[in-house]
């Protein structure tokens, strides 16, 4: 039998567990079994600590895995950068918001 994953659009806003529905036939209908999917996610209302990190500087020199806060935001760089916007640019990663 081959299962075919039929799912519905989900947008999380939280790490969470959810149940995801498996069918043979490709419908999602009642009664079908349902796999536990773990989801993570860095939602604006996923919120961290930012405490001791310092704030961005254009004219500050980063390295990869180095951490700023930007706009109330927890940014790591991943590679070298300088004068690089966070937010904007791809060198940078957004961890959330900061609490």
């Amino acid at each position: 039998m081959r299962l075919r994953f039929n799912p519905k659009i989900v947008i999380p806003i939280i790490t969470g567990l959810m149940f995801v529905g498996l069918s043979s036939n490709g419908n999602n209908d009642k009664g079908q079994p349902k796999i536990p999917v773990l989801v993570k996610t860095n939602s604006p209302l996923q919120r961290i600590s930012c405490f001791g990190v310092k704030p961005w500087l254009a004219s500050a020199v980063y390295t990869g895995g180095e951490l700023v806060v930007y706009q109330g935001r927890l940014y790591q760089a991943r590679w070298w950068t300088q004068g690089e916007t966070p937010g904007v640019n791809i060198v940078w990663t957004d961890k959330g918001a900061c609490d």
